[in-house]
Parts: structure tokens; C-alpha cells; sequence
């Protein structure tokens, strides 16, 4: 089927990588505020 070509695990973990680093940044940006 369509979800088993997509593999929702590694998608999730590239993009959770980068979204982490960059809420990671932002949030340390506004507590240094």
C-alpha cells in the first residue's frame, strides 16, 4: 500500500533532528532574553 512506500520512522527522525536543533536554538535565544 501508499503508507507502507512511505517510511514515516526515518522521515521523522531527519526532520526531528533539524526541528529539535532549531527549537533548541529559539529557545534558548528567548530565555536569554
Amino acid at each position: 500500500s501508499n503508507s507502507d512506500d512511505f517510511d514515516p520512522a526515518s522521515t521523522k527522525s531527519k526532520y526531528d533532528s533539524l526541528d529539535f536543533d532549531s527549537l533548541l536554538k529559539e529557545a534558548q535565544r528567548s530565555l536569554r532574553r
